[in-house]
């Protein structure tokens, strides 16, 4: 039979085969009502339980729930545990049913809080990751300006609802402050376009186009063709295989209205 001593964190009461109370030791033992039976410590309605379960005379894998007296008169619940060292004595070791809620409320106040501190950890990773998506997004469409009166934007990678969405403030801010004539959107380096990201991108270039600017679209490949001369339909827009062939006809067309000009003055 295990020998506990008066440090032990739990009330041991150590009995006969009659449930006389033979001693005790542990921790709070003195404030269960003083008996010379173990049985009288115990509630009337838990005694025919207790009874069934010291009757077998053998070590208790699992404990039995019962009431105890407290010296107050007043009743706790507890688990009692059994170990018989023979047919004549044994020892019962009593767990509050507080104590095993106590420990479970720690633990579960450790959970919490560890789930905090990984919840707070997981936040800061996404808000990392989205501030990382959003730099990469507004990569994905740089404003250039190549002269005071054009600029281009360069469309790369998959159109998506996200990515336009990204990069519209941007776009259309720049396009606003230069007060440009002229803006040209490269599809050369793009991928897929997906219907959301269509959308979005027709509201980036339906609004710049009510800030002035004209629009001209290049490097459509034939799979975005169909999608984007859709575009046609409601906007003043104008398309070219190629940024280079667009800007020559830019050229051409900026140097012709300059020859006229100079007539005019020279007729003056």
């Amino acid at each position: 039979m295990p020998q506990f001593d008066k440090g032990f964190p739990l009330p041991c009461f150590y009995i006969d085969k009659r449930l006389t109370i033979t001693s005790t030791t542990g921790t709070g033992v003195d404030k269960y009502l003083q008996a010379a039976s173990f049985l009288t410590l115990v509630e009337e309605g838990s005694r025919s339980k207790l009874q069934t379960f010291l009757s077998g005379g053998e070590t208790a894998e699992s404990p039995v729930e019962v009431n105890l007296y407290l010296r107050n008169q007043k009743f706790q619940l507890v688990d009692l545990y059994m170990s018989w060292e023979s047919e004549l004595h044994g020892v019962v070791v009593v767990v509050p049913k507080q104590n095993v809620y106590d420990q479970s409320a720690l633990v579960l106040e450790g959970l919490r809080g560890r789930l905090r501190d990984t919840n707070f950890q997981l936040y800061e990773e996404k808000e990392k990751l989205s501030k990382i998506i959003d730099e990469k997004n507004a990569l994905s469409a740089p404003f250039i300006t190549l002269s005071s009166k054009t600029a281009l934007v360069p469309l790369f990678g998959d159109i998506e609802a996200e990515k336009m969405k990204t990069i519209e403030t941007h776009v259309l801010q720049r396009a606003y402050s230069g007060g440009y004539d002229l803006v040209f959107f490269d599809f050369t380096g793009v991928g897929d376009i997906t219907d959301e990201g269509f959308q979005v991108l027709e509201n980036i270039v339906r609004s710049m186009s009510y800030l002035g600017p004209e629009i001209v679209i290049v490097g459509l490949r034939p799979a975005h063709a169909r999608q984007v001369y859709e575009l046609r339909r409601t906007l003043n827009i104008q398309f070219q295989p190629t940024l280079e062939q667009a800007l020559h006809l830019e050229r051409v067309n900026r140097a012709q209205a300059v020859i006229p000009q100079k007539e005019a003055d020279t007729d003056g």
